[in-house]
């Protein structure tokens, strides 16, 4: 217990406890364990209470130390883990440090492989890593694997070089986040592509054998944005190149030109708006740029300058949903994590608050109004009322 300073943290200590206090044999110490780790602890626990103080007693320890001894075991019960679990999650916990630190744009793409995983989403994943400074390219039918990817020269150690956060590496979101494409869409996109470029939309469709709706899903995404042909007039096209990809190959002769229409580019807002519509992550900007306008005008208070604020000030703060939570241990207080541009804020949302707020919580947008709680270095919004934010498209 003393690499502990006397708490019981691991269920080893539980035996060890039960062993030494009140002379349990190992066996009746490890069925201990399993019964304070069970669903329904409480009533295969009572079991050992009388047996752990009559122990205790036979040792010349108190009643009154026994029972509260045999109380902190039970306390414990509800959240105990094995020592070896804890020493690999501090293992686990350092690497992923020093790969956030000094390789940050491959520690972001791995987690990115390997959504949906963890607490919060890809977009705030994406949003972390920009924050770090790591560069993120946007899904691109011609350079996209099927999931994220590192772009760039990873520096290793070694090599003679100085590990840096900023080592000129960029994260290119993969093709997987296009909502309506699919795996074996994207697998068929990356398969064509080992032939030679796309030498037009119709090749694109004769090669891949993709159907409408996942070309449609790629153009709005922006993946053929590196082509320099507006959205809109690929999805003009698409009808004729859909047509001619069940044709045979052209001979490369010249054809009288069609009279088309001819489209303009998205704005950069419309162009954001379909991304984050169609993958739910925005590679160039934040998602709250969607509704900067609004916030502004509300005289919302950014995530940065939180902590400027006293303990008690009322304050009004929105941005996008990154999670909500509300766990059963806490008596129906809920906990809502928004992001804006700059970071995290935590909003709590009492019983009351939360039933009254079922309905705004519907939206990825929110503004929340409360107090600045402050505890030490932890600040958070006692809410007291929550507004649903509509996206502006235009």
């Amino acid at each position: 217990m003393a690499e502990t300073l006397g708490v019981i943290v691991f269920q080893e200590q539980v035996g060890k406890v039960a062993r030494d206090l009140a002379d349990f044999t190992a066996g009746r110490a490890e069925l201990l364990r399993r019964a304070l780790a069970h669903k329904r602890a409480g009533e295969q626990v009572a079991a050992f209470r009388a047996e752990f103080v009559a122990g205790a007693a036979a040792q010349g320890v108190a009643r009154a130390v026994a029972e509260r001894v045999f109380g902190q075991l039970q306390a414990f019960g509800g959240y105990a883990f094995p020592k070896s679990h804890a020493a690999a999650f501090a293992v686990l916990t350092y690497q992923s440090a020093w790969l956030r630190r000094y390789q940050p744009a491959a520690f972001f793409a791995a987690t990115l492989r390997h959504q949906p995983m963890g607490f919060y989403p890809a977009h705030v994943v994406v949003s972390e890593a920009r924050c770090c400074g790591v560069e993120i390219h946007p899904v691109d039918v011609e350079t996209s694997s099927l999931l994220a990817t590192v772009e760039g020269q990873a520096l290793r150690p070694g090599s003679g070089q100085a590990l840096r956060p900023d080592s000129g590496q960029a994260l290119r979101l993969g093709l997987a986040v296009v909502a309506g494409l699919g795996e074996a869409g994207g697998q068929s996109v990356v398969e064509a592509r080992r032939f030679g470029p796309f030498r037009s939309l119709a090749d694109f469709c004769r090669r891949t054998q993709l159907g409408r709706q996942a070309v449609e899903a790629l153009i709005w995404a922006g993946a053929f944005d590196g082509w320099g042909v507006p959205r809109r007039q690929l999805l003009w096209d698409l009808q004729a190149a859909l047509e001619a990809a069940h044709e045979p190959p052209a001979l490369g002769l010249p054809s009288p030109e069609e009279e088309r229409p001819r489209f303009g580019f998205l704005s950069a807002r419309g162009r954001l708006w379909t991304e984050v519509a169609h993958t739910g992550i925005a590679a160039g900007a934040h998602l709250t740029a969607l509704v900067g306008d609004k916030l502004r005008a509300m005289g919302i208070t950014p995530s940065g300058a939180l902590p400027d604020l006293r303990d008690g000030a009322r304050v009004w703060v929105g941005g996008v949903i990154a999670s909500a939570q509300r766990p059963p241990t806490v008596g129906g207080t809920a906990f809502l994590a928004l992001e804006d541009e700059g970071a995290l804020i935590n909003a709590v949302l009492r019983p009351r608050v939360y039933e009254a707020s079922r309905q705004a919580l519907k939206s990825p947008f929110v503004v929340v109004e409360g107090q600045v709680q402050r505890r030490g270095q932890a600040i958070s919004v006692l809410a007291r009322k929550v507004m649903p934010l509509q996206m502006e498209t235009g």
